[in-house]
């Protein structure tokens, strides 16, 4: 039923553009002059717009949407609550022992202007003078020898 209603829609249509390509050339024709080649064109455009409209009328319809029930929501478990180890108490760390005071040997002061005072301060500075008992630093200072 359903086909025989479109190709008859289609055969209408198609039926109207050729005759009004017909009628069209009788037109052209009852001004007595050669229009030969435009009835064929008519002719052409008209078959053609019938086949696009045809093909189009009896295109295949898209099928009906198919609906479905979703399935039922998965079930949710809980995870187990989580349950932490105390912290260990916390490390004491104890500052290490000072170490023990180192003792030095009394220095040995030798009295100024003695000869062993003399003796100490030439050898521990070339340029020791000894009768200002003073010497010469690399800075060009003059310092007392504390010997």
């Amino acid at each position: 039923m359903k086909f025989s209603r479109r190709f008859a829609c289609v055969a209408s249509i198609a039926g109207a553009l050729a005759l009004g390509t017909v009628l069209a050339s009788g037109e052209a024709a009852a001004g007595h002059r050669n229009h030969a080649g435009e009835a064929a064109a008519a002719g052409v455009i008209g078959l053609a717009a019938g086949a696009v409209l045809g093909s189009v009328l009896t295109a295949p319809q898209a099928p009906p949407p198919v609906y479905y029930t979703p399935p039922p929501p998965r079930e949710y478990y809980a995870p187990p609550p989580v349950r932490y180890a105390p912290p260990p108490p916390p490390r004491v760390y104890y500052a290490p022992p000072p170490p023990p005071p180192v003792y030095y040997a009394p220095a040995r002061a030798y009295a100024p202007w003695t000869p062993e005072w003399a003796a100490y301060c030439a050898r521990k500075y070339r340029s020791f003078d000894p009768r200002s008992g003073t010497y010469i630093t690399y800075r060009g200072e003059e310092r007392f020898c504390q010997g």
